[in-house]
């Protein structure tokens, strides 16, 4: 490939593959994403031998032509043969990579982000609770928020995402989501997809809008520190109680929400944007009989 290629711009919604998990054959499962709005996609399945990867990269490389960009997971060489995006670990060196249209870097912490250069956009997470990383705990809103503010590159939010929280992590300031389960495991994946994505356009939409205003106005403060349930935490300025909600996966009907000594009405917490120094007190319910 020539040295001068144009690198692709940082995807809004990403799918990364899992065989094991997708209810469908993962041509049919892309194809069906890809209608759907998924603008990139990471083969990873980290136990097919060389060959088998490598067949299934050429598949899945052609599905994308034209319409997705196609990512590899930690093989240079695969990438650099399909002329396809490198996703790269943590750990992993980035030399050797050669000229690609797209490189990716996971990363995990705010020191780790604050390391990374040269990428096109870091992949952080997990973020929330995740089915692929059990029993290892998550970055929350408040690590992400961390890694977006240490590193001028775009940053990708992976791990537990789906259309009910997707909104608080671009509100963190996440450019985009990488989603595995949300979209491979959904009976329609082309639907999952498209909602995802809807949320995904409509949050980025709303962040900007935010990052306009403040622009403007001279703002340069991009958090804020609150208290919720006598714990302080950071988020990214505009998080709304509806957020916070959801990246705790509280249902709205079975939470009362206590804003500096007054109750927020249910209707009011997507619009309830936290200010320096809140207190919050939230209540679940949990159902029974």
């Amino acid at each position: 490939m020539e040295a001068d290629i144009r690198r692709a711009g940082c995807p809004r919604l990403m799918l990364v593959t899992d065989r094991h998990r997708a209810l469908a054959p993962l041509p049919d499962l892309v194809e069906a994403a890809i209608s759907g709005g998924v603008d990139a996609v990471q083969l990873r399945e980290p136990d097919l031998d060389e060959g088998e990867v490598q067949r299934l990269g050429s598949t899945l490389a052609r599905i994308c032509e034209g319409r997705a960009l196609f990512v590899v997971n930690n093989d240079p060489s695969l990438a650099s043969e399909l002329g396809a995006g490198l996703h790269l670990p943590e750990a992993a060196a980035r030399r050797g990579s050669g000229p690609l249209p797209f490189i990716s870097r996971a990363v995990h912490s705010r020191q780790s982000a604050a390391m990374a250069h040269d990428y096109d956009a870091l992949i952080a997470g997990h973020v929330f609770p995740s089915a692929s990383k059990p029993g290892r705990p998550p970055l929350t809103l408040a690590g992400l928020g961390s890694i977006v503010q240490a590193t001028p590159l775009p940053v990708i939010a992976i791990g537990g995402i789906d259309q009910t929280n997707v909104a608080s992590v671009i509100a963190a300031g996440a450019r985009g989501v990488a989603i595995i389960g949300s979209i491979a495991t959904a009976a329609d994946p082309e639907a999952a997809a498209r909602a995802i994505r809807e949320a995904v356009d409509e949050a980025i939409c709303r962040y900007d809008e935010r990052r306009g205003q403040a622009m403007t106005t001279g703002a340069t403060d991009t958090s804020v520190d609150v208290e919720i349930n006598g714990r302080h935490e950071s988020f990214s300025k505009g998080v709304t109680l509806l957020d916070i909600l959801a990246e705790r996966r509280l249902s709205t009907k079975l939470v009362a929400v206590e804003r500096n000594g007054e109750i927020v009405p249910r209707d009011h917490f997507e619009t309830t944007r936290l200010a320096e120094g809140d207190r919050l007190e939230i209540v679940h319910f949990v159902g029974g009989g």
